[in-house]
Formats: structure tokens, C-alpha cells, sequence
């Protein structure tokens, strides 16, 4: 069973596999009250459907995790289960490693945290039925599509670099926190961004920690057959990696032939190399 994946889990669902929300309700008030009413009722908002599963292994997604509690009690209800906690998230802006409760094994989508944290590691995945040909043709040279987390400012420069060199962009960047920022555009559903990304020729792909783990935005890459320009200095040790298809930049101030690198023809990475990053792969390996 899955928990906490809300961004994926139709499409987890239809390979056969529960995904379910940790908590019963999302409103505002429940998830106010929450963190008190669990001190005398243990389990309080905490989806029971957690605690009926016949599978043997529970992963449970750092999404949205802020209360060491909901982690005890799932633990405590399941203590015949195999108990995963999977950092989707770089540690560093989810919940602390050391509040996580001793049942759970700790895995990371990132080689750096698990270095860092001493964590096992286990790489993002996406879904092949995602892809779909596309039916508009390509408008733009690069696209960011994204929420801000801090990355604003660093992001425009990108931006106003390249088109200073010629280059077209569409850069959809939404706010960290909706609620309160409302300065910056609505978010976009995951299919909607897909469909949008598609129509550029190359991804922009901007880590706070240039370090850490894949993003879906390097899936998109590999699955939808994208260039992409990131800052990720670890990408050269992926299986994925090409030089024609993949650039990395350390800072705005880099020297390099942007617009021949997007002109330069694509190599195709091997059926093998995408299905390593399936979701079904990625649960085998755990």
C-alpha cells in the first residue's frame, strides 16, 4: 500500500495497488485541531482504511507529514507490516529524519540526504501511460513549470538569459503557498502541465540543492523525449545520462552554447533505462 501520494494515485491505483490518504479530512479545521485532539486521541483524523490492508508493506510518502503521532499510530495499528517511509521531498524542507519512529525503514529519492542521513536510497519513478504523443507543435525553446520554493528570482534570470540570446520561453511559476501569496498565477493540473511542457523543445530544471535527488521534471525528459538544461550536477551519473540531451549549468553567469545544444539532435535512451524508472520497478526495489 501506498500512503500519501495524492498527485499520482489514480495512476497507482490502476497498477493494482492501494493508495490511500493519511488523513480522513483535509479541511483547514481538522488539520488545525488535529495535532491537539491526537494527544488524547490517538488515532484522530487518521484514515482507517490504513489499518485494514492485507498487503505486506506500508510506504508511507513525506508529503504533507507534520506530526510524529499519525506515524506511531499507523505503526501501532500495523505491527505485522513491513513500515516504509519514503522522502519524496529533500529532507531539508520535509519532516525531520529524527522524528520518524523507529519501525519505519527511511528511504530517499535523494543520494545526497541519504549520504547526509544515512538513509537507503531508491530513485523517483514515473509512469509510462503517461506519455502521449502530443498534437501541438513546439512553441517555445524552454519551459519551467513549477512552484516557486524560493527559486523566483534565480528562475527570471535563467529566463532573461535566454531570451536575451534568442531564445523563447514559457516559464509558468506558481506560489509556494497559494493561500498566502497571491501575486503569482493558479496552479495547473499534473495532466495540464504535461500537456503544456510538450509543446517546448527543452525542460529547464532548477534544484535549491544542486545535489539532490531526480526530479519529474528529469522523467518528463527521458520519457517524453526532452532535452533539459538543470543545475542537478549529479545527472552525469545517472544510466540516462547524454551529453546531447542533457546540460548542466552551476550558475546564470555560465558560458555555453545554449541555443546549439538545443539544436543539436536528440539520442534516444533505451527502452531498458525508461523502464527502470516505472513505478511498478520502483516498488520491486525496495
Amino acid at each position: 500500500m501506498i500512503v500519501n501520494c495524492d498527485m499520482f494515485s489514480k495512476h497507482i491505483q490502476a497498477q493494482g495497488v492501494r493508495c490511500e490518504k493519511i488523513l480522513k479530512s483535509t479541511n483547514a479545521l481538522a488539520i488545525r485541531i488535529a495535532p491537539l485532539l491526537r494527544c488524547v486521541i490517538p488515532g484522530y483524523n487518521v484514515n482507517e482504511a490504513i489499518n485494514n490492508t492485507n498487503d505486506d508493506t506500508i510506504i508511507v510518502f513525506d508529503s504533507g507529514i507534520n506530526d510524529s503521532k499519525i506515524l506511531k499510530y499507523i505503526s501501532k495499528k500495523n505491527p505485522d507490516k513491513r513500515l516504509i517511509f519514503y522522502y519524496w521531498n529533500p529532507v531539508g524542507v520535509s519532516f525531520p529524519v529524527e522524528k520518524v519512529p523507529k519501525e519505519y525503514e527511511i528511504w530517499s529519492y535523494s543520494p545526497s540526504d541519504c549520504e547526509k542521513y544515512s538513509l537507503k536510497y531508491n530513485s523517483t519513478f514515473y509512469f509510462p501511460e503517461l506519455v502521449v504523443p502530443s498534437e501541438a507543435e513546439c512553441v517555445s525553446d524552454l519551459s519551467f513549470i513549477g512552484k516557486d520554493k524560493g527559486r523566483y528570482p534565480i528562475l527570471m534570470k535563467y529566463k532573461s538569459l535566454f531570451e536575451k540570446l534568442g531564445l523563447t520561453t514559457d516559464f509558468y511559476i506558481t506560489a509556494t503557498h497559494p493561500k498566502i501569496d497571491r501575486s503569482k498565477p493558479a496552479s495547473m493540473s499534473y495532466a495540464n502541465s504535461v500537456k503544456r511542457m510538450q509543446k517546448s523543445r527543452c525542460i529547464f530544471d532548477y534544484y535549491n540543492d544542486p545535489k539532490t535527488g531526480l526530479s519529474l521534471r528529469m522523467m518528463e525528459a527521458i520519457y517524453f523525449g526532452k532535452k533539459i538544461i538543470t543545475n542537478n550536477l549529479r545527472a552525469v551519473e545517472y544510466d540516462f545520462y547524454k551529453e546531447e540531451n542533457v546540460m548542466i549549468v552551476e550558475n546564470e553567469r555560465d558560458e555555453k552554447d545554449f541555443l546549439s545544444f538545443i539544436n543539436t539532435p536528440l539520442q534516444e535512451v533505451s527502452q531498458e533505462i525508461k523502464d527502470y524508472y516505472s513505478f511498478m520497478n520502483w516498488i520491486k526495489r525496495f
